[in-house]
């Protein structure tokens, strides 16, 4: 495989790592959305309850109101910390692009520039050749 076929495939490689972790991140701000919902619902259901409590009733209902409570704030706190660790996933895959890109920009460059070294030094050959004393 030559160095241009191992870039262009590092360079595929690198945009499907970006592509993937900016759908994982899209998929882990969903999730936290849908756990900062749940905990909010949760909390309004120990407020309602609270509000409208009939004794017994309420007495029974309440621990487990309170874990249901605890239960949600344990997903979302679990669900942002997932949603930050996709974020820095997507700024780490952004990065590994930008320098495989950065490279190839290099390369290409390169080659730019040894492609007109040897068309200059053509022409000046056949300069020489045409200035040359009969």
């Amino acid at each position: 495989m030559s160095r241009r076929d191992a870039l262009g495939t590092l360079l595929h490689l690198r945009r499907r790592a970006m592509e993937g972790a900016t759908l994982d991140l899209a998929g882990r701000l969903a999730q936290q959305a849908r756990a900062e919902q749940a905990q909010a619902a949760a909390a309004d259901a120990l407020q309602t309850e609270a509000a409208a409590s009939e004794g017994p009733d309420y007495a029974a209902w309440l621990p487990r109101g309170q874990a249901a409570a605890a239960r949600a704030a344990a997903a979302a706190r679990a669900a942002d910390a997932d949603t930050e660790a996709a974020r820095q996933a997507l700024r780490d895959a952004r990065t590994e692009l930008e320098v495989a890109t950065a490279l190839a920009q290099r390369r290409a460059a390169a080659a730019r520039a040894r492609r007109m070294k040897q068309e200059q030094a053509a022409l000046d050959e056949i300069a020489g050749i045409l200035h040359r004393p009969p």
